[in-house]
């Protein structure tokens, strides 16, 4: 006894040790060369990050981590403190978060455009146009008339900003909830494009993504380009250092710095696929900048070239998690319509899935089990216990592993393509059915096979035949049956990789519980965030009460 708590001491000592370390470390990897920048999926998927970050390392000394999301959610990041500076392309998002104070310095870095692109025979006829808003005039009407898809980004990035500035000019508001032709995707550029091209469908995207993922998309083809109002502007600003005095401030103006230096514009210059340039440079540009919405670029340039350090104080901001908790209250209490879309549906999907599952799984659960009250030869005992250890691997199943399983049979390509499953409830449920089907078969495994051998001698010694018998051992089994069906609702109700890649998180169509509160933590929407993980997690509680009330009926049988 005394050996064993002195080695478990030993032990804690060496893990606090451990863990002391990793903790120091991260400090100082902090607190020298070392920066985040939030930022647009298009300059991340089209490679120009991994192009030109390397170059300013290697300059620098510095270690830049990129977190790649929509242009809305790069901005509430920093605007929690959690970055150090911002790479965007929204001009009124970027002008408010510098105005509200949470950002300072916003320069214009770089410029592409934005092009419509859709199924190659057009149903919605558009090939060759140069007005944005005439094309989605015709659009929605042909969504309207049943022959088209649209899909749109739905996640506060700037291609999603300018879709909805282009649809309120023609004095609409499309959603998931009231058109049919029309789907929210909320996810990134990337992953829109390979949903657009399962479905054939249309959508708004910027040229330099389009370019990158083009040879991966069989389907689509530029239809409409060349407008004004397609012009896409990037501009980076660094978060404010007396609002988060904690960020690194001065290796986020060092990057700024290298990305309007002569050097980094050139290199911007110089990065093309398939020969084609995908961003202009316009930092130097002056006129241009202004134009597209930096009205003091060169002020700007000339208070970077004047920089070479910069420190600031100030107060961190305050914790909105009290206001989130009470909104989440309210959403909850009112019965919001959205909130309510998502729970209904994440109840049919991991219901139906634990369901299909449980009428599979129960019966071979059970027949392996059964196996253990009869004498076997050695070859047949060998074939029961690999049996059982590919149950039981498969219990441990990776659910992004299924999840890209799913995707890859469902996909246009694959074998299942035909039946255009993929980003369906039924893709979700399909994704469901395969993690759940191994834990209902090895639960029910586990219960039939530790009910008392004496049961199954007691009813044969009745008379009972093997039937009658077998029958027997599964009453006497039933609530670890039932415990099997439980955990596995509680397993599927509280999956998120799967389910992320083969339903896509299309608002009012395959969002769910897990994948919408990642979505909204992501968009700041932490109200909605909370009011979803509270359901979430009185699902849970129900779960687990009822495997405690069971098991302890089963103690007292």
């Amino acid at each position: 006894m005394k050996m064993l708590t002195r080695n478990t001491l030993i032990i804690i000592i060496v893990a606090v040790a451990a863990l002391s370390g990793t903790l120091v470390y991260e400090h100082f990897q902090k607190t020298t060369e070392h920066m985040v920048l939030t930022t647009t999926t298009s300059t991340y998927d089209s490679g120009l990050l991994d192009y030109l970050v390397p170059v300013f390392e290697r300059r620098q000394g510095a270690t830049v981590n990129i977190i790649a999301v929509g242009t809305g959610q790069a901005i509430e990041i920093a605007k929690r403190g959690d970055a150090d500076a911002v790479l965007v392309h929204a001009r009124e998002l970027e002008e408010t978060f510098v105005r509200e104070g949470h950002g300072v310095h916003r320069v214009g870095v770089m410029y592409n455009d934005f092009v419509i692109i859709g199924p190659e025979n057009d149903p919605a006829d558009i090939k060759g146009e140069t007005n944005a808003t005439l094309a989605f005039t015709k659009i929605a009407k042909a969504g309207a008339e049943g022959k088209i898809v649209f899909i749109s980004r739905a996640d506060g990035s700037g291609t999603n900003l300018l879709e909805l500035k282009i649809w309120a000019q023609l004095g609409l508001q499309p959603s998931n909830s009231s058109n049919s032709w029309y789907l929210e995707a909320g996810a990134s550029m990337g992953t829109v494009l390979r949903m657009a091209d399962e479905k054939r469908a249309y959508t708004l995207t910027d040229r330099g993504t389009w370019l990158s993922f083009k040879k991966q998309l069989k389907n689509l083809v530029v239809l409409a380009e060349r407008d004004r109002i397609l012009l896409n502007p990037y501009g980076i600003i660094p978060v404010n250092p007396e609002k988060h005095p904690l960020r690194n401030f001065r290796t986020a103006v060092a990057f700024t710095k290298f990305l309007i230096s002569e050097e980094g514009q050139e290199l911007i210059s110089n990065f093309t696929k398939e020969n084609k340039t995908l961003f202009t440079p316009m930092a130097r540009n002056f006129e241009l900048a202004s134009a597209l919405g930096f009205l003091d670029q060169a002020f700007e340039v000339a208070w970077y070239e004047s920089q070479t350090t910069s420190a600031g104080t100030g107060l961190s901001d305050s914790n909105a998690v009290i206001g989130g908790l009470l909104r989440a209250v309210q959403l909850i209490i009112s019965f919001n319509s959205e909130v309510l879309s998502i729970t209904l549906l994440s109840l049919r999907v991991s219901g139906t899935a634990v369901l299909l599952g449980s009428m599979i799984g129960v019966p071979i659960g059970a027949f392996l089990g059964l196996k253990a009250f009869r004498g076997k030869a050695r070859l047949i005992n060998l074939v029961n216990v690999l049996l059982r250890s590919v149950v039981n691997t498969f219990m441990g199943l990776p659910p992004v592993v299924v999840g890209l399983a799913v995707y890859l049979m469902l996909s246009s390509s694959g074998p299942l393509g035909p039946l255009q499953l993929l980003y369906t409830s039924t893709a979700m449920i399909i994704a469901q059915l395969i993690m759940v089907v191994p834990i209902v078969i090895g639960l029910t495994m586990s219960a039939v096979a530790s009910v008392d051998k004496a049961v199954r001698e007691r009813a044969v010694s009745l008379g009972a035949t093997e039937w009658q018998a077998s029958l027997a051992v599964l009453r006497e089994a039933r609530i670890g049956l039932l415990t099997a069906v439980v955990a596995a609702f509680g397993a599927a109700i509280s999956e998120v990789g799967g389910i992320l890649i083969v339903g896509g998180n299309i608002r009012w169509s395959t969002r769910v519980l897990t994948t919408a509160i990642v979505q909204e933590t992501e968009l700041g929407r932490f109200e909605v965030a909370i009011a979803l993980g509270v359901i979430l997690l009185a699902v849970a509680f129900a779960v687990n009460l009822i495997l405690t009330v069971l098991q302890s009926r089963g103690v007292r049988g």
